[in-house]
């Protein structure tokens, strides 16, 4: 693992580089903020999240407020620092580089999808039960 100073004036695996300016600034600002304000106003309005996948989706909302505050007060592009390699797989020497604020969303959404998926196995087998009871 490598620290070193690069600017993604994109997004993951710097897509979207070579757009407009305009169409960067809806896509990659004004569109996640949106995203983002939905996400919260779920978060607030719902008593369905356990303990674990409110604590995910507040990784996921700290990520992306990161990347998004960098995209707003960072004119050449976010901040990535972290190079790892990655031995050919996915044909990548490298992994692109990323921040923390890449790891938090990504690491948070892959645990909100399987707390997700895990509790709807759960629901699935209890209703599976109650019918043979029944």
């Amino acid at each position: 693992m490598h620290i070193i100073h690069v600017r993604n004036p994109a997004i993951a695996f710097s897509i979207g580089q070579n757009l407009p300016e305009p169409a960067k600034r809806i896509l990659f600002v004004i569109l996640p903020i949106i995203v983002l304000c939905v996400l919260v106003w779920y978060y607030l309005s719902s008593d369905e999240f356990t303990k674990l996948q409110r604590w995910a989706i507040a990784g996921i909302l700290g990520g992306g407020i990161g990347n998004i505050a960098d995209r707003i007060l960072r004119p050449d592009g976010v901040v990535d620092f972290i190079s790892v390699r990655f031995y050919g797989i996915f044909g990548f020497e490298r992994w692109p580089t990323f921040n923390v604020a890449d790891t938090s969303v990504v690491i948070s959404c892959i645990l909100l999808l399987v707390t997700i998926f895990a509790g709807h196995r759960k629901m699935v087998e209890k209703e599976q039960t109650d019918e043979q009871e029944s």
